[in-house]
């Protein structure tokens, strides 16, 4: 990821920013196609002309042709002789240079103007070209400081015996310098049109960066003690940025709410963790202000005991949320039912001493694939609170196989919840009223909807005061 670092001009360097790369990728793209295209508009120009001066003479070449060739002959008087273009060597009336050969290749006749140019006129047959029009180079030469370029073709009868040669000349075209002079205007035309392009591009990358600018300005005052703000999408962003936008202030609303949340459960926590710190100082400090008998050490270690453990279990309750907070390992395989049956065994002396009697039916077979340290906690909190809360009777733990998915319930005769206080049991730290006397965080039944949930499941609880409490975790099969 790259990071600003600081320059000797209190400047920031990093990546460029959006203008600047929107600038700098379209206009090479630019540059590149108006090269492109400059280059197939001088490839094109070269091509007509070229072509054209060729059909210009291949025209010139089939009129005579179909003339000298006569009744199977020669006929060497038939062309036009006396037409200005082939008497006379001015530019201005286009001359055409014509040369016959006989069919060994030396000179017949040719027209009046080729004298005119002198001895330098090559009077000797030159390579046969055909009088098909193509867009290869046109075949040149040089006599009396003047370029020609010509066709020289067979003549032959209808059945194909060679008579001769007809060659035709002409001044060869300003080509190249009429392709220099293009490439000028283009190469003018392109630094003139990229330059304007180029600052298009940067005035219009300034225009679409705008409200992203505005965005980020407000973003960057935001702040924890500021995170009921949101940032404001001007009315002129694009689509993508308007959703750039809503998604920034959909995550604003998720961390204001997870902060207020860590604020609560820190409170709570804090809150919890000193009733029982509070309770222990208490206590030792009775006990040290003077000299008291085995008996009362005793009771008081024992009231410290409980205290102790009462917060022992907060801490592993914050810890198990914490836990899944954090990133998990992969799932494996859970054998619920076995770990349902340890922690019932564990639980047992606690409920012998209350008269209770636990019974306990698992599936040996009843697996799901998670997280064996949290499926533990949430199979820990509900006998746990069953075995709290229910002063005579029983607690049954059953877990079986129900609609594709492993049931883990924990039914008991104790005190219930009265109606009112079930949508809240499983809020952390929440606790009735009524039961504030005893043990425990409030974080239990909250935990254990926690882990259901995070193992893709989910966690339903019933109770009726006075008659007991039904609580049902629902997992995939593993």
């Amino acid at each position: 990821m790259a990071e600003y670092t600081p320059t000797g001009d209190g400047s920031r360097r990093g990546p460029p920013s959006f203008r600047r790369r929107l600038t700098l990728t379209l206009g090479s793209t630019l540059a590149l196609a108006l090269g492109a295209f400059g280059g197939l508009v001088l490839l094109g120009a070269w091509a007509f002309m070229t072509y054209s001066a060729r059909q210009h003479l291949a025209s010139e070449v089939t009129n005579i042709a179909t003339q000298v060739v006569h009744g199977g002959q020669l006929d060497l008087d038939a062309p036009p002789w006396d037409e200005p273009h082939h008497r006379f060597t001015e530019p201005h009336i286009d001359p055409h240079f014509v040369q016959v050969f006989d069919a060994d290749g030396r000179p017949l006749r040719s027209s009046a103007n080729v004298a005119r140019l002198g001895d330098d006129f090559p009077a000797r047959l030159l390579p046969v070209t055909g009088t098909t029009a193509s867009l290869e180079p046109l075949r040149t030469f040089e006599a009396s400081s003047i370029r020609f370029y010509h066709l020289t073709t067979p003549l032959t009868t209808g059945r194909g015996r060679l008579l001769g040669y007809l060659q035709v000349s002409r001044y060869a075209p300003p080509i190249s310098a009429m392709l220099r002079r293009l490439g000028l205007g283009l190469a003018v035309g392109y630094v003139v049109a990229l330059a304007g392009l180029i600052a298009l591009l940067w005035a219009v990358g300034g225009r679409v960066v705008r409200p992203l600018e505005a965005m980020t300005a407000s973003a960057r005052a935001l702040s924890p003690e500021r995170l009921s703000q949101r940032v404001p999408v001007p009315p002129d962003a694009d689509r993508e940025t308007t959703e750039l936008g809503r998604a920034l202030n959909d995550a604003l609303a998720r961390l204001e709410d997870a902060f207020v949340e860590v604020r609560r459960f820190t409170a709570d926590a804090a809150h919890e963790l000193q009733t029982p710190l509070t309770v222990l100082l208490g206590h030792i400090e009775v006990a040290l202000r003077r000299e008291r008998s085995p008996e009362a050490y005793r009771d008081t270690l024992g009231v410290l005991r409980e205290e102790a453990e009462d917060m022992v279990r907060t801490v592993r309750g914050l810890l198990a949320l914490a836990r899944m907070e954090a990133p998990q390992p992969s799932a494996e395989p859970v054998p619920l039912g076995q770990i349902a049956r340890e922690e019932t065994e564990a639980v047992r002396p606690r409920a012998e001493k209350k008269g209770l009697m636990l019974t306990v039916n698992a599936e040996s077979e009843a697996y799901v694939m998670g997280h064996p340290a949290l499926l533990r906690e949430a199979v820990r909190n509900l006998l746990d609170n069953a075995v709290k809360y229910t002063d005579t009777g029983e607690v049954r733990v059953r877990v079986g196989r129900r609609d594709g998915q492993v049931v883990l319930a924990v039914e008991d005769t104790g005190s219930g919840i009265a109606e009112e206080h079930l949508p809240h049991v499983t809020r952390r730290f929440w606790r009735a009223d009524g039961v504030q006397h005893l043990p425990g965080s409030g974080l239990g039944l909250s935990l254990v909807e926690q882990v259901a949930a995070h193992h893709g499941g989910r966690f339903r609880i019933d109770s009726e005061s006075d008659t007991g409490t039904h609580a049902e975790m629902m997992l995939p099969t593993g």
